[in-house]
């Protein structure tokens, strides 16, 4: 049994003929939590997290805005002040008691036309696999009646290439299939992330929280220096 299967191994080979990309760095967000996210209420560009170093040594952590002409440009949010009013907004946010009704139904539903669609992407490819079968068989049989060793060069170059097609198909049959968790098992954390973010974002973890960031948010976070955090604007959940 292969280590890999054949797409998997024709994209690494795909990827050692192209370009290297460096990967990106696991670590950005995790001191600064809203990196990126966060922007200047003035100028409505990217605020930058960043570290200066105080007369006593110590580090100062804040965000700063660092768009020329802009009437913040130079001017900073200290790290905990900018952090501490997003929590509170957080904690604020919630969505309506029957949203978590709506979303169950709504899943379940999506869940049985997923399954119906897997059904169906697997019978189209066992259809294709049969039928691959069929030309390969069909290759063979007029191999044995070819007059020529061009024309079976030729044939054999086409059976290889089928037996290709039919191994790249025979590895999607294996890899679509009808997921092993029942829909509860896999609905419920989505649920309680509706009902309480607060506690997935208090979890430290940076992944977690960018999570929360997308799925919360539909747009970046602007805050101003003197009056905090602006109305953010929410996704589709909490804005009902």
């Amino acid at each position: 049994m292969p280590l890999i299967d054949l797409a998997t191994f024709e994209k690494i080979q795909q990827r050692l003929d192209g370009t290297v990309y460096a990967p990106a760095r696991k670590d950005l967000g995790d001191f600064f939590a809203l990196r990126v996210f966060v922007t200047c209420a003035d100028c409505e560009r990217p605020l930058y997290p960043s570290q200066s170093r105080r007369r006593d040594g110590g580090l100062f952590a804040h965000y700063c805005c660092h768009t020329k002409g802009c009437a913040s440009f130079g001017k900073s949010i200290r790290r905990d002040k900018l952090e501490g009013d997003f929590e509170a907004l957080l904690k604020a946010m919630r969505p309506t008691k029957g949203l978590p009704t709506l979303v169950r139904e709504m899943f379940l539903h999506a869940w049985e036309q997923r399954r119906a669609q897997i059904a169906e992407m697997q019978g189209a490819l066992r259809r294709n696999v049969t039928s691959v079968e069929k030309q390969i068989d069909g290759f063979l049989d007029t191999i044995s009646d070819a007059g020529s060793t061009t024309a079976v060069r030729a044939y054999e170059r086409r059976i290889e290439r089928l037996e290709h097609d039919k191994l790249k198909m025979q590895d999607q049959l294996a890899t679509v299939g009808t997921p092993k968790e029942t829909p509860n098992a896999t609905l419920e954390p989505a649920l309680q992330f509706f009902s309480n973010s607060w506690k997935v974002w208090a979890s430290g973890r940076s992944d977690l929280r960018r999570l929360v960031l997308r799925l919360e948010f539909s747009e970046q976070l602007a805050c101003c220096r003197n009056t905090g955090p602006r109305t953010p604007k929410t996704s589709l959940p909490f804005s009902m």
